[in-house]
């Protein structure tokens, strides 16, 4: 092709789908940009009318209803960088069962002893399963469920070692994203000892 005839072709592009990147100037022959979707197995959200990426669970809606709570303080760790964390993947949950939480430690009951550095407990709030729209407020499972309470090294969770406690929380979530390992609900603290736990299943 002559640059004569690329100029004539370039000519011949409807100048709209250019500037929306439909087509392809550079291209000897315009091209339809289709951009990849992916079947809508779970519906349509009801209030943003896009695909949800699991069942009752739309991505953008659920970002944003994780980052008010956080916004209108309706919970902290105490430490800056578990915050981050935290809402960072509640922003980031493709489903329920990649959710993490800030728990209270008030929330857990029966609290015993179980092996160096674990407890058991009942967690009374049980984890997530959707949004309830008409109470605007999340709908849970496992009330009362038994989980594992692992404690969290102190050293990490000081702020001079901040790469370190992200390091080991980051892992043990990644981990548990695929049930590799145990599924891990959330972060609790308890407020007597200033000890951090990791909350397992």
């Amino acid at each position: 092709m002559t640059s004569r005839d690329t100029e004539k072709h370039q000519g011949d592009l409807d100048p709209e789908l250019l500037a929306k990147g439909v087509i392809d100037e550079e291209s000897e022959i315009p091209y339809v940009h289709v951009p990849i979707t992916f079947p809508n197995i779970y519906g349509i959200c009801k209030h943003c009318n896009r695909s949800n990426s699991f069942m009752n669970w739309c991505l953008p809606c659920i970002s944003k209803r994780f980052r008010q709570r956080h916004e209108d303080k309706k919970w902290t760790s105490g430490n800056k960088i578990i915050d981050e964390y935290i809402v960072n993947v509640q922003e980031n949950a493709g489903r329920p069962s990649e959710v993490v939480e800030w728990i209270p430690y008030e929330r857990m009951i029966n609290i015993r002893f179980f092996e160096e550095e674990m407890y058991i407990a009942n967690w009374m709030d049980g984890y997530i399963v959707e949004w309830d729209y008409e109470n605007n407020n999340w709908k849970r499972n496992g009330i009362g469920v038994e989980v594992l309470l692992k404690r969290i090294d102190e050293s990490c969770v000081c702020a001079r070692f901040p790469g370190d406690l992200l390091h080991k929380i980051k892992t043990q979530f990644q981990l548990d994203t695929w049930d590799i390992i145990i599924k891990s609900y959330g972060i609790t603290r308890d407020p007597y000892t200033g000890t951090y736990f990791m909350v397992m299943h």
